[in-house]
């Protein structure tokens, strides 16, 4: 994560255009995470100050400016942070999009003003980004899936518990799990996927405990992928139903 958050930050700086970009100039790129609270977001602001200190050592002045969400799931909080940004008319903008649509029309008028704008993490449904930095999340839901079928031994009922609807990288992956367990393992059976566990540790927890509930007797393992790693302190949020691998 630090890595993409630091060429974020190179990509934005070097698509200013010459007109902008000048020797003495001053920069100032807005990093606007999913959510500011979680140890996955901190490792992408040190990224951008990573960046920022390569970048001054090489005499380019600039500040990073760190403003983001409390939750992973307010849509409205983050679009109004980047329309704030693109009011004090920064001079590049690094976003990690909590909702591929929601974020699309704030991010084109940022554009439009000319302030580029780097995507890291999860896609956005626009072409007006500079560029977009993200892992392969299709093919990390493919990955799961694969490996939760052997552990089954290719038998078995499992729940896929969604995480939140509009992040397009748990999408990615989410379809990517799916058509993993479809294509290599025909005698495993989807018995739940349409249940979203939320940004949240309470939301995630409730979700969990209502669909053992449900299907507790019959469910064999569970999985969920979220875009954040849950952190250690919280790890049986997600693992909780995946217990049930051992029986």
């Amino acid at each position: 994560m630090k890595l993409l958050c630091s060429i974020g930050v190179v990509l934005v700086v070097l698509g200013l255009t010459p007109s902008v970009l000048g020797v003495t100039e001053r920069y100032t790129i807005a990093v606007v995470p999913m959510g500011t609270t979680h140890q996955y977001w901190k490792q992408l602001h040190a990224g951008a100050l990573k960046a920022q200190a390569e970048l001054q050592a090489e005499g380019v002045t600039v500040e990073i400016l760190w403003k983001g969400p409390l939750r992973e799931d307010d849509r409205d909080q983050q679009v109004q942070v980047v329309e704030n940004f693109m009011a004090r008319r920064v001079s590049g903008i690094v976003l990690a999009p909590l909702d591929t649509r929601a974020l699309a029309r704030p991010v084109e008028q940022a554009v439009q003003a000319g302030i580029p704008v780097v995507i890291v993490d999860s896609p956005l449904a626009s072409a007006a980004p500079v560029s977009t930095i993200a892992t392969d999340n299709y093919a990390g839901g493919r990955i799961a899936g694969k490996r939760l079928g052997e552990l089954l031994e290719g038998k078995g009922n499992v729940i896929l518990m969604r995480v939140q609807v509009g992040s397009a990288s748990c999408e990615a992956r989410e379809a990517g799990f799916l058509d993993e367990i479809a294509a290599s393992f025909p005698d495993i059976r989807v018995i739940s996927s349409n249940q979203h566990g939320g940004a949240t540790r309470n939301t995630a927890l409730n979700a969990s405990q209502n669909l053992l509930t449900r299907f507790g007797r019959e469910v064999h393992a569970a999985t969920s992928l979220p875009t954040s790693p849950p952190r250690p302190a919280c790890w049986w949020r997600w693992a909780m139903p995946v217990s049930a691998v051992a029986r």
